[in-house]
């Protein structure tokens, strides 16, 4: 009796430990955790406020005015995926549905349900963003067996367009092929975002893979 339960203890001991030391998602893809509590916003008051200000002006901006924040609660709803563009390993004729939801603070999660040439297809998506240092992570967990990271600085410019720069994600490997993506997003308005990514196969060069276009329904 004593035995089983210095076994049950120990085995509750290691698995504390493993649990333990997984890395969190934050720690895995190199973002500070918010420090917001859970369900509250990720932009404070004051940032909201001048961004407010900002998008009611009825001049152009000077540099007295603050400068522009992103705020990714932008992309929280449901956005209709259509991408037309050439036949690549990442697949080609690419139609879905993408709902991405606010967990808490800067952290946000969603999914795509998409179907390709080669089939349907599902896309687990979780965004991280941290605006003190206009820094926003999107990873991508693919059911076709990879994990695609975009990760880079977002920017504004003066009339309150972003762009997140994710000048070249880690490699991956897709039917057997090495592949590397790079370019960016460009959050062309309230209702539409696109994906501009150009594509690396085993060390080639980069080509286009056109524009992956995302607009919101209502």
């Amino acid at each position: 009796m004593r035995s089983m339960m210095s076994r049950t203890l120990a085995a509750g001991v290691f698995t504390t430990l493993l649990l333990a030391g997984q890395p969190s998602a934050h720690a895995q893809y190199g973002m500070q955790r918010s420090t917001a509590l859970p369900g509250a916003q990720c932009l404070t008051d004051t940032q909201r406020e001048n961004n407010a200000k900002l998008k009611a002006l009825n001049r152009s901006t000077t540099k007295e005015d603050p400068l522009w924040v992103f705020d990714a609660d932008y992309f929280v709803g449901t956005w209709r995926l259509e991408w037309d563009g050439p036949d690549t390993v990442m697949g080609a004729d690419v139609n879905g549905t993408l709902t991405i939801t606010h967990v808490e603070g800067c952290d946000y999660e969603g999914t795509l349900q998409a179907t390709s040439a080669d089939g349907p297809f599902t896309v687990k998506v979780q965004i991280f963003n941290d605006p003190a240092r206009s820094w926003l992570t999107w990873v991508e967990t693919d059911s076709r067996g990879f994990t695609v990271i975009r990760s880079g600085f977002i920017g504004g410019d003066l009339g309150g367009y972003f762009t997140h720069f994710w000048e070249r994600s880690p490699m991956i490997t897709v039917k057997g092929q090495k592949v590397r993506l790079a370019g960016n997003t460009f959050m062309a308005s309230p209702g539409a975002f696109q994906l501009r990514a150009n594509l690396s196969v085993d060390g080639g060069p980069y080509s286009s893979m056109g524009i992956l276009c995302f607009r919101k329904q209502t």
